[in-house]
């Protein structure tokens, strides 16, 4: 185990190995990794003695894992076993990818064998390529972006001995997050249709502590395009707190999702744009249109309020200038000194629903940014050359390429 709590199989010990000849089309099939779990050929002791571990004094710390999950096609032989510290940093973490990758995998990103690979081979680093960051994890394990059923499938049947399945209501440090909540496979159990999901609503905002929810969280998503169109009729305004306006009839942009926090790749096009009668113009570009040079941005809470005794999170995009550092916009109006703007800006989001189409809303009175920073954070707004600042206003639809969630508790 590594300075940051992060534990990886002996390679020697533990290669990985999967289902001799399993398809993506069983993987994929509704209850297979219930299904193909043996727990009764698995030999724990035997797990833990390979790696000089006592037993059954270890479970208290460990639990049986499978390296390549069963949701990937693992196997239950002892190559592919291994004992697992049950941390939020390993298991929580392992647990989390296991779930991403499903979903690649049965979307047809991934190659199911690509997938095998990646998790034998690294587990952690895996984990960082498809979504994770290298923030502290969770004091206690949570269901909120990880895929549980694995953690439940050792010793539980015929052993003896049990894995905590606990879930926490609590926020965790990489919310708020880009995501996916998606209804997860029922199994028959007897007569009864059972569910293995970590949180029971379609919002992915309540959890389930018996980890019967119909809802499973994901983070980060697998199409990562969007573009936004301003809603028709209404119009954008840059204005200056001295009420020096740039009215613009247009505005389009595109972007990408960087990561479950980012956004990056963002140009942000103005048309139709004139201060009075005069008509204001990026170098470059045709009569009266204005373009960003190219944004990044990053989710976070713009503010927290209690109503009768329920927190709402309020999440906020802040756009800026790549690397934080150079010209937002550049332009001139006609018989006018060129205008820099520089600095960033702040977007209420819409959070806690899947969405492919949501409106995003800039906005400003007499030049001052609303809002103007996160929560606890410093000021975060445009100014022009001269230090003035400036607001902008303006209503766009975003379209995102596949359903995305913002969950402000992930």
């Amino acid at each position: 185990m590594n300075s940051d709590g992060i534990a990886r199989p002996n390679p020697a010990l533990t290669p990985g190995a999967a289902v001799p000849g399993v398809s993506v089309e069983q993987v994929c099939a509704p209850g297979y990794a219930s299904t193909s779990r043996n727990p009764g050929l698995l030999d724990e002791q035997s797990v833990f003695q390979l790696y000089l571990l006592d037993y059954p004094a270890g479970l208290s710390g460990h639990r049986v894992d499978r390296l390549i999950p069963s949701e990937l096609g693992g196997a239950d032989t002892l190559p592919n076993l291994w004992p697992e510290p049950t941390t939020p940093q390993t298991a929580g973490r392992k647990d989390q990818l296991a779930g991403w990758l499903h979903q690649l995998v049965c979307s047809g990103a991934v190659p199911l064998e690509t997938a095998q690979r990646q998790v034998a081979d690294d587990w952690y680093a895996a984990w960082l390529r498809y979504g994770g960051t290298n923030s502290p994890a969770p004091d206690t394990l949570t269901a909120v972006g990880v895929y549980s059923n694995e953690a439940s499938i050792e010793g539980n049947e015929g052993t003896g001995t049990k894995t905590s399945n606990k879930v926490e209501a609590e926020v965790t440090s990489s919310a708020p997050e880009f995501g996916r909540c998606v209804k997860v496979s029922s199994e028959v159990v007897g007569k009864k249709t059972v569910y293995h999901g970590g949180f029971t609503a379609a919002t992915c905002l309540v959890t389930s502590p018996t980890h019967t929810g119909k809802y499973e969280w994901y983070s980060g998503v697998v199409k990562a395009g969007f573009t936004m169109v301003i809603k028709p009729t209404t119009k954008a305004t840059l204005e200056t707190i001295k009420k020096v306006k740039v009215t613009c009839t247009g505005e389009s942009s595109s972007g990408e999702i960087t990561s479950v926090k980012t956004v990056g790749n963002v140009v942000v096009k103005f048309t139709g744009c004139a201060s009075g009668t005069k008509k204001c113009t990026t170098t470059g570009l045709g009569e009266g249109e204005l373009e960003t040079k190219k944004l990044e941005g990053v989710l976070g809470i713009e503010r927290i309020t209690v109503k009768e005794g329920k927190e709402t999170r309020h999440v906020a995009l802040d756009l800026y200038p790549v690397g934080k550092t150079g010209a937002f916009l550049e332009y001139t109006c006609t018989g006018s000194a060129p205008t820099t703007l520089a600095g960033s800006i702040l977007a209420p989001v819409t959070a806690g629903k899947m969405l492919t189409t949501a409106t995003l809303k800039f906005t400003a009175t007499a030049g001052k940014q609303k809002p103007e920073r996160f929560e606890g954070g410093e000021k975060d707004v445009l100014t022009n050359t001269l230090n003035e600042q400036v607001g902008l206003t303006v209503t766009s639809t975003q379209t995102y390429e596949e359903l995305v969630e913002i969950n402000a508790v992930a």
